[in-house]
């Protein structure tokens, strides 16, 4: 799946150091494989500047920049010549010059330059296909051949509720324990104490998605809980409520909640939507890079600040220690047998987890 070679601007082709492999591994049920063939984020594109930033995804180093004209490069985080990590060096106009023998690469990777070589190098490092959309700067790792910025699977919530945050975690976990996470809202109860047991009980509904799954889930009466102090509406207000959520590939999920006036109530229903997005990118098989976005449709009363205080500081991070404990005990355990038992509220992840062992299935065998 990978390519030996690389051309630069000139489309002349040059050697690419190290191109990763990408296999299927071998995993406990609960944990997904690495899927190459897919975008993913790896920046907020508000910090994509002209310094140098490294980050690991899918169990690659990776080093991302913009150039003078204001175009982001997302190349190996290593030089072809001793693997020196090229976020730990220097950019020389749109070129980075290694910071450990000044071995020089362009945008496409290939090396410019290799001092007391008289001769043009005919080899580099792999450049990555990206694309900026919505908050964040996306990445395709797999086969450059297929590559569509049009396929971005991405919805974006400030069009429909304007007023939030955007943040990051990172989760000590595979990300398949990340997406059953937000595909079983029950846990909003239990773990984060932020709704009903009404709401932790009803059932869920599903729809199709293309490469994904969907639920609905309808209360005929449900308080609007934490999201009212966001902007200075009554959380014990009873509205209808409904929640809609995509989980869009191995990549993106997108979740909307609905309030509703109950029949006969004039009061205002602060907020009428609330839109949580998270873009998942696995650093490697039992770490994931967690971007996301919380939004309402009405303004702030406590300031961005404090709002992403709460979502980073408290609801997620209750969520990663979660997660850690979970994955600890995945790594841990050496039972045989059924060691899981899968209840009507998890069919949502387990059919995710089908659907992404299908997908690296089809990867490996080059389709």
């Amino acid at each position: 799946m990978a390519h030996s070679a690389e051309p630069d601007a000139s489309g002349e082709r040059f050697t690419i150091a190290g191109l990763p492999t990408p296999e299927s591994q071998t995993l406990p049920d609960a944990m997904a494989p690495l899927i190459f063939n897919a975008w993913y984020v790896i920046a907020k594109r508000a910090e994509v500047d002209r310094s140098l930033r490294a980050i690991k995804s899918l169990g690659q180093p990776l080093v991302y920049y913009r150039t003078e004209d204001g175009r982001p490069v997302v190349l190996d985080d290593r030089c072809a010549h001793r693997r020196f990590p090229l976020s730990k060096s220097k950019l020389i106009g749109d070129t980075i010059q290694c910071g450990y023998h000044g071995f020089t690469y362009d945008t496409t990777g290939r090396c410019v330059r290799a001092p007391g070589v008289n001769v043009q190098p005919r080899f580099g490092i792999r450049s990555y296909p990206c694309a900026e959309l919505g908050p964040w700067l996306w990445v395709w790792m797999g086969d450059p051949d297929k590559a569509d910025s049009a396929a971005i699977p991405f919805i974006d919530p400030f069009e429909i509720a304007p007023y939030g945050v955007t943040g990051y975690k990172l989760n000590p976990a595979n990300y398949m324990l990340f997406i059953e996470n937000i595909l079983d809202m029950s846990h909003a109860h239990f773990l984060h104490e932020a709704a009903s047991i009404e709401f932790a009980l009803q059932p869920l509904q599903r729809f199709e998605v293309p490469g994904g799954v969907g639920f609905i889930q309808e209360m005929a009466s449900m308080a609007i809980s934490f999201m009212a102090t966001w902007c200075g509406g009554n959380p014990e207000q009873l509205v209808q409520g409904r929640m809609t959520g995509r989980q869009l590939g191995p990549s993106f999920h997108f979740n909307l909640t609905e309030n509703i006036p109950l029949p006969g109530d004039d009061q205002p229903v602060l907020p009428g939507k609330f839109c949580a997005t998270h873009a998942i990118t696995p650093m490697d098989e039992r770490n994931t890079h967690q971007f996301f976005s919380v939004s309402i449709d009405k303004p702030l009363s406590i300031g961005e600040k404090q709002l992403l205080s709460i979502c980073e500081g408290v609801v997620f991070e209750q969520d990663v220690t979660a997660l850690g404990a979970m994955q600890r005990a995945i790594d841990e355990d050496r039972r045989s047998g059924q060691v899981e038992y899968s209840i009507n509220s998890d069919r949502f992840g387990m059919a995710m987890r089908r659907i992404l062992r299908d997908r690296k299935a089809e990867e490996s065998a080059g389709r």
